[in-house]
């Protein structure tokens, strides 16, 4: 199968021209891959692995934030009810659960947010070599404002609007839906229960150094466990993307 395509832009896009020479198209997989068949299949095999694991990502984050929510209802009875020794017990057990619980959430939308990175890394490797013009378009747009297709360009709607990534040129991780929802929101719901911690240690034992000394041991904890780098992938070269 032969492919070609000539692209000359309009301004203010002068500058994206787009040339892709002639060349033959192998439509089967390397022999190295664990697929031997079409690549489309092949492609499509694995968009369906990094779909797969966004599905997990959103079970297992509805189920943890739901128990969340319910150790939240139970937070506010405790603290706006009559005080008694089994609430005493009951308020400790709650606020500890609660945030080890969110340690637990965070480290896990970490883990599944480097997983979705690897695979995406993959993805783009494939669209490269084999060209490819499907998942990395939509971060072309996100990083340029402007994607090129084999079927035409899309861009911004208008030249004021700034693209994505240049809008959070310095906060890009606020555009991750695993790092806010699996990461940075569950380490915020640690915090607020190892607050609700010390805050019912003070009050039960008349003691503000009792209430410190409670969240301090749980924010450790939290450190302890999220504040080590964990491995993110990433490719030896830089990436070419399809107006390359």
């Amino acid at each position: 199968m032969y492919y070609s395509q000539q692209l000359s832009l309009d301004p203010p896009f002068q500058v994206w021209k787009i040339s892709l020479s002639e060349f033959i198209v192998d439509d089967n997989t390397p022999k190295q891959t664990p697929y031997e068949g079409p690549r489309a299949a092949f492609h499509t095999l694995v968009v369906g692995r990094i779909y797969h694991e966004d599905m997990l990502f959103a079970q297992r984050s509805y189920i943890l934030l739901g128990v969340h929510a319910f150790l939240m209802t139970a937070f506010t009875v405790l603290v706006t009810g009559k005080e008694s020794a089994v609430t005493q017990h009951l308020a400790i057990a709650l606020t500890s659960f609660g945030c080890l619980l969110g340690i637990f959430q965070a480290s896990f939308g970490r883990q599944t947010g480097r997983a979705i990175g690897f695979w995406r890394r993959y993805l783009r490797l494939i669209e490269k070599q084999w060209q490819i013009a499907f998942d990395h378009l939509q971060y072309d747009f996100y990083t340029n404002g402007i994607a090129v297709t084999p079927f035409g360009v899309i861009c911004k709607k208008k030249l004021s609007q700034k693209a994505l990534y240049d809008l959070y040129e310095r906060t890009r991780f606020l555009t991750s839906i695993t790092t806010v929802v699996g990461f940075l929101f569950p380490m915020a719901l640690a915090l607020f229960w190892a607050i609700g911690l010390g805050y019912f240690l003070s009050e039960i034992t008349h003691r503000y150094w009792a209430g410190v000394l409670g969240f301090g041991v749980l924010v450790f904890v939290e450190l302890a466990v999220l504040w080590p780098s964990l491995a993110e992938a990433d490719t030896p070269e830089p990436q070419a993307s399809w107006q390359d």
